[in-house]
This record gives C-alpha cells, sequence and structure tokens, in this order.
C-alpha cells in the first residue's frame, strides 16, 4: 500500500505536468468515476472512414472533446491523440442492459462505437460524467450526430434530413472552455448565505429510516428500460392548460409516481413523506452568471431535495409534486451543497475531504428522479449510466422524451429484491392509465 509521503509525490508530480490544465474540484472527481452513454440509429450505413474524417474536422473546435484528466487533474491531450472511434458488432436492444462500470484506463474521457444491422447504423457515445450531465450530454452528442449526417453523400443526407426526425435536429452548439477551479466564479458567489455553505440541505435532516432491501456484493447495476406514448400525456397537459391555466411538468409526476410506489413497497400512509432528490440544471439558477447561462458543455447539474406528501390523488399528487419543486427550485441548499462538494479538492495538494451528512439512500425514505430533455431530432435515443455498486446503493429513474415517445430507465442493483423495481414499475403504469382516461 502506498504510504502518504508516496501519495503526496505522486500528487506533485501531477501538479507538475506541463500539460496541467487544472486541478479538478470535487464535483468534477466524484463525477469521473461515473459514465454517461447516448445512442440512436440511422436508417442508412454511414462510411466509417468518412465519418471519422468528417468528425475529426467538427470535434476539433470543441474543448470538450480534446481534454483528458490524469488523476484528479484535467489535462491537455496530445495533438497527435487519436480519437477513439470504433467498429463493434451490432447487438439487439435489451430491456435490462448491463450498466457495469467502464473498464477504460486511459486518459481519454469519451468514446465512440459504431456498429451495423443491414442498412442500419448505430451510433454510441461513451463519455465521462466529469464531462457532461444529463442535459450537456446532448451538446456532445450533436457533434458526433451531425459529422455522421455530414459524412454521407448527398441522397444519403436527403433521406436523413427529410424523411426522419433528423429534420428537427437542433443546429451545432457553441464551443466553450472548461471554468475556473471550484465552479464559484459561475455564480454572485456573495450571495449566497454563509451558514448555507457551513451546512446540509435542510431536507437531508428530515429522512427517515425504512426497511429497504438490502443487496449482496459484489454486484453491478444494471437498466431497466421502458415506454410509453407521448400523446396522452400531451394531450393531459394541454387538457390542464386549456381548463384550469396550469402548466404540468413530467418532472413533477416522476416524484409522485416515485414516492407513491414508495410507500407502497414499505406499506406506508398515502401520505408519509418522501425527500426525493432531483435533479436541477445549476445554468438557470438565480444566482447563475450571465456568460454561464449559456454554456452548453461540462458538468453543471446540482440536486433539489424537496420533501413531499401524498394527496392520494394523481392530479393532486402531481400539482403538489409541481409546487414543491417550484418552491424548491428558488432555494440555494442545493447550489450551496454543490459548491461546498466542489470545494472538498484541496488544489494546491489534490487531497480530497469528503463532505459529510450524506443519507444513505439505500435505508432512507429517499427516491432519485430525473428528467433529462426533450432530444428532438432522435429516433430512437437510448440513455444509458454507468458505475460501481456497493452495499450503500441508490434507485434512480431517468426519463426522456423524443417525438410520440416518453422512454424511461430505472437504474438499480442487478440482485436488488425484484418486487422492489417491479413497484416502482407498476406505478408508471397506473400513471401513464391516469393520463390515457384523463386524455379522452
Amino acid at each position: 500500500m502506498s504510504t502518504a509521503e508516496d501519495k503526496k509525490n505522486v500528487n506533485l508530480e501531477l501538479l507538475n505536468n506541463p500539460d496541467l490544465i487544472r486541478p479538478m474540484d470535487g464535483v468534477e472527481f466524484g463525477e469521473s468515476f461515473i459514465w454517461l452513454s447516448l445512442s440512436d440509429e440511422l436508417p442508412v450505413k454511414i462510411d466509417l472512414k468518412k465519418f471519422r474524417l468528417t468528425f475529426e474536422s467538427i470535434a476539433s473546435k470543441y474543448p470538450a472533446f480534446n481534454i483528458g484528466i490524469k488523476g484528479p487533474t484535467w489535462i491537455k491531450l496530445p495533438i497527435n491523440s487519436e480519437y477513439n472511434i470504433t467498429e463493434i458488432p451490432y447487438k439487439e436492444r435489451k430491456d435490462i442492459e448491463d450498466m457495469s462500470p467502464s473498464d477504460k484506463n486511459d486518459n481519454h474521457l469519451w468514446y465512440i462505437n459504431v456498429s451495423y444491422n443491414e442498412s442500419i447504423t448505430r451510433i454510441t457515445l461513451h463519455i465521462s460524467h466529469a464531462l457532461c450531465d444529463g442535459r450537456t450530454v446532448e451538446s456532445m452528442f450533436l457533434v458526433v450526430m451531425h459529422s455522421a449526417i455530414e459524412s454521407l453523400d448527398k441522397e444519403g443526407k436527403d433521406k436523413i434530413i427529410r424523411n426522419t426526425n433528423y429534420k428537427h435536429l437542433p443546429p451545432l452548439p457553441i464551443p466553450c472552455d472548461l471554468c475556473e477551479f471550484g465552479q464559484k466564479s459561475n455564480f454572485n458567489y456573495e450571495q449566497i448565505p454563509k451558514e448555507l455553505l457551513n451546512s446540509v440541505p435542510e431536507s437531508w435532516t428530515k429522512h427517515t429510516p425504512l426497511d429497504l432491501p438490502s443487496i449482496e456484493v459484489p454486484t453491478n447495476y444494471v437498466g431497466r428500460y421502458f415506454e410509453y406514448e407521448d400523446k396522452h400525456w400531451e394531450n393531459y397537459s394541454e387538457k390542464m392548460m386549456k381548463e384550469k391555466g396550469v402548466k404540468l411538468s413530467l418532472q413533477a409526476a416522476m416524484m409522485a409516481s416515485m414516492s407513491r410506489a414508495l410507500r407502497k413497497f414499505c406499506h406506508l400512509n398515502y401520505d408519509y413523506p418522501v425527500v426525493t432528490n432531483i435533479m436541477y440544471d445549476s445554468r438557470m439558477n438565480r444566482l447563475a452568471k450571465e456568460h454561464y447561462k449559456n454554456r452548453q458543455f461540462f458538468f453543471g447539474a446540482l440536486s433539489g431535495f424537496p420533501v413531499v406528501e401524498g394527496k392520494n390523488d394523481w392530479e393532486k399528487d402531481i400539482l403538489y409534486c409541481k409546487e414543491v419543486m417550484k418552491k424548491n427550485v428558488q432555494l440555494l441548499d442545493g447550489l450551496a451543497m454543490m459548491l461546498r462538494i466542489a470545494e472538498s479538492m484541496n488544489k494546491e495538494t489534490l487531497e480530497i475531504n469528503p463532505v459529510k451528512g450524506v443519507p444513505a439512500y439505500s435505508k432512507n425514505n429517499i427516491v432519485v428522479t430525473t428528467y433529462l430533455n426533450h432530444f428532438k431530432g432522435y429516433i430512437n435515443p437510448r440513455f444509458g449510466v454507468r458505475l460501481a455498486c456497493g452495499k450503500e446503493y441508490f434507485v434512480c429513474q431517468y426519463a426522456w422524451r423524443n417525438e410520440g415517445k416518453i422512454y424511461f430507465m430505472i437504474l438499480h442493483p442487478k440482485n436488488i429484491d425484484k418486487t422492489y423495481i417491479d413497484t416502482f414499475k407498476n406505478e408508471f403504469d397506473e400513471l401513464f392509465k391516469f393520463f390515457k382516461e384523463m386524455s379522452k
């Protein structure tokens, strides 16, 4: 085992690296152990060599594609560093997919897999969570898919742009550089009350222990995928706006469904308080500076922790969750916690002092749910998350939309009690039955 002196010498070497950009802050370093993926399929066969050349030309303009990490530091990649684009065998998508950690062990933070099934090309971008969050992953993917389309001949381009959802593909995003260490410069930091910067979010003190399933380790995470027709949600949303002047939120509906499922599994009263860990875009925070609001790359998510109580009525539940979320997003405790975690890395020594007080998600009344985005311009996008699984696990619900579909993935330990996960899935079935009935 390395001694403290050995670690100090290694960190000193990292800090003196001529390719050093800056140390990673605590948020970035923590996210570097998680990998995201986004994939889609084109109804044409792209030429891999032409795609590579086109991608190299376009991606070279984006700093996010041209930096790497070494230990807890950001580094410049060599000018002649080859972009990792590899053809792999095509495999049919499954309802349950393995989400084991990435086995990449070099300095690169992303790679692309291309696979073919007759006249279909599937393109998958795998990317470190340190480089992006669940929203800015699309910015990275846009660079990839624009490159794929640009590499086609005129006939292929016309087929994609005129006859598929890709006619709605957003334009290429605007490049930006890595922000300063610690994230403070992105916000009006002086407006955050000092007591928030020295405490945990109030809702963390409101968690209560529950008898939730334990797991045996070693194990890994898997993603359970399912989808619903978008039209019933759309119809119900339009009806609520027309009749009651209320703009609904899919994130609020997810909060209502997940908290209901937890109460059912644990045989709790319908109004039992549940802490809902949801993700916000910090670029939209009320203290975000103007230059930061326009950034389309790198990690920028922060957590909110609204506490919700059930109302035993779907519509009331959703509206209640919407109001609770609206109030919570105005709080600054999630932002303060993100900045505290960022500062937990000592940029002079690369030593980290973890923030204490985080409740155990596998033992308490907490659900995790995040709505990613409405991905416009794709055909059948699929999102994935890969990370290591320990005894202190979590179950997380992700959702994203595309024209005509709402997609879900429940990330959970592979060997967890199936009844527990079925409870969440069954409650989503009930939610969409409600949408269908109310949209008539």
